[in-house]
C-alpha cells in the first residue's frame, strides 16, 4: 500500500510540472504574438502616413498658342567667285614655276615660263627669209616699172609685162605670210609666260620645272579670295520668297557671315529638286573655301499647343507620350494623366498638343516620383520661358 502511495505522488508531481512548463510557453507564445501584432500594427501606420502625405512638386503653367515657328536650315559650301586651273595653250619644257601654294598674287603677274629656245630660233629663220623676200620684191617691182616703160614704148610684150607684174603679186603674198608667221611665233613666244587671269591665291601646285606638259595640262590652280561666295540649295518655294540684292545672315560650325543674295539660278538640280541660290559673303571673311555654311529660314507652323519641357515628358510602350497634368481631387491636389503628340523639339523643350486647357499646371520635373492619382502639393512654380521656336 505505502509503495502505490508513493508511484501515485510522484506521477501527480510529474503532472504538475509538465502544466507549468506548458503553461509558462504558452505564455511566451502570447507575449511574442502581441509584440508582433504591435509592429505590424506600427508598420501599417506609418506606410498609411506616408501615402497619405502629398508629394511636393514643381510644377509650370501650359500657355495654349495657335502656331509655332520652326527654323529650317539649308546648307551649302563656301566657294571662290573664280576659279581656275592655270595652263598654258600650248606644247612645251617648264622652264620655272614662279609661285608656290599658298602665295597671293595680283593680276597679270607671271605663274610660270616655258622654254622658248626653239620658238626663238625658228622666228630668226622666218626673219632672215622675210629679208631675202623684201629684196625679191624691190627687185621684182623694178622690173615691172622698167616693163610698164617698155611696154608704153612699144618695146615690150604684154607677157613680159605680165610676169612682172604677178611676180611682185607672188613677192607680196609670200611677204604676208611670213610676216604672219612670224607674228605667230611672238605670239606664242608671248603665252610662254604663263600670267594671272585675276588675283587671287595659289591654291596648288601641279608641276614643276623640267616637266615637259601638253597645251591644257594644269599647271597651277589659282582662287580668286577677295570676293569668297556661299551657294546653297533650297526648295523652290523658299527660292520665291528670297530677294536678289537682299541682306541675310549665314551660319557656319563658328560664326556666322553678313551675306548679300547675287542670284538665283533659272534650273532645277536634279539630284536634290533645289535650286542653287548665290551669296556673296562680306568681304575677305574669315571662312575657309570648303567649309560647310548654312541658311536658317524661318517658317510658321499653324497648329495650336503649348511648349513644355522634355523633362516633364514620359514616353508609354505604344510609342505615345504623357504629360502629368495637376487637378483638383477630392482631397486636394493630384496627379492626372494626359496623352499629347509632339509636334516639334528645339533646345531641350517641345511644342504639343493634347487636350488640356490654357493654364493648367504640369508637373515640371521628376515626374518619376508621382503616378497618375497621387496626392501631391506645389513646392514651387517655375517660370516658363518663352516659346522654344521664337
Amino acid at each position: 500500500m505505502e509503495t502505490g502511495t508513493r508511484d501515485g505522488s510522484s506521477s501527480g508531481r510529474r503532472l504538475l510540472a509538465l502544466s507549468a512548463r506548458a503553461g509558462f510557453g504558452l505564455a511566451m507564445l502570447a507575449v511574442m504574438a502581441g509584440g508582433i501584432m504591435l509592429l505590424h500594427a506600427r508598420a501599417e501606420d506609418e506606410q498609411t502616413v506616408s501615402v497619405r502625405a502629398p508629394m511636393p512638386v514643381v510644377t509650370e503653367r501650359l500657355d495654349l498658342e495657335s502656331s509655332y515657328e520652326v527654323s529650317e536650315r539649308y546648307t551649302g559650301r563656301v566657294a571662290p567667285a573664280r576659279k581656275t586651273d592655270a595652263a598654258f595653250e600650248r606644247d612645251g619644257l617648264v622652264l620655272r614655276v614662279e609661285v608656290d601654294e599658298g602665295d597671293e598674287i595680283a593680276q597679270g603677274d607671271i605663274l610660270a615660263q616655258l622654254d622658248t629656245e626653239l620658238l626663238v630660233a625658228a622666228r630668226s629663220a622666218l626673219e632672215a627669209e622675210l629679208l631675202q623676200v623684201q629684196a625679191d620684191r624691190q627687185l621684182a617691182l623694178r622690173t615691172l616699172d622698167r616693163q610698164k616703160t617698155l611696154a608704153s614704148q612699144g618695146n615690150a610684150s604684154q607677157q613680159r609685162l605680165d610676169e612682172a607684174r604677178f611676180a611682185v603679186d607672188a613677192l607680196n603674198a609670200n611677204l604676208a605670210n611670213l610676216e604672219a608667221r612670224i607674228r605667230q611665233i611672238a605670239i606664242d613666244i608671248e603665252k610662254s609666260s604663263l600670267r594671272a587671269p585675276f588675283a587671287g591665291t595659289i591654291a596648288a601646285r601641279w608641276r614643276d620645272e623640267g616637266a615637259v606638259v601638253e597645251a591644257g595640262m594644269p599647271i597651277v590652280t589659282l582662287l580668286e579670295t577677295d570676293r569668297p561666295e556661299a551657294r546653297i540649295g533650297v526648295p523652290p518655294r523658299i527660292a520665291g520668297e528670297l530677294d536678289i540684292g537682299g541682306d541675310y545672315r549665314l551660319v557656319t560650325a563658328d560664326t556666322t557671315v553678313d551675306a548679300t543674295l547675287m542670284s538665283l539660278r533659272p534650273d532645277l538640280a536634279m539630284s536634290t529638286r533645289t535650286v542653287e541660290a548665290r551669296f556673296r559673303l562680306a568681304d575677305r571673311a574669315l571662312v575657309p573655301f570648303g567649309d560647310l555654311i548654312r541658311l536658317e529660314w524661318p517658317r510658321r507652323i499653324e497648329r495650336s499647343g503649348a511648349w513644355v519641357p522634355l523633362s516633364a515628358l514620359m514616353e508609354e510602350a505604344s510609342g505615345l507620350w504623357t504629360l502629368l497634368t495637376v487637378v483638383d481631387g477630392a482631397d486636394g491636389l493630384v496627379v492626372a494623366s494626359e496623352t499629347v503628340q509632339i509636334l516639334h523639339v528645339v533646345e531641350g523643350r517641345a511644342f504639343v498638343q493634347g487636350s488640356f486647357a490654357d493654364g493648367q499646371s504640369f508637373v515640371a520635373e521628376g515626374v518619376n516620383r508621382v503616378t497618375p492619382g497621387q496626392s501631391v502639393a506645389v513646392q514651387s512654380v517655375a517660370v516658363q520661358s518663352l516659346g522654344a521656336g521664337s
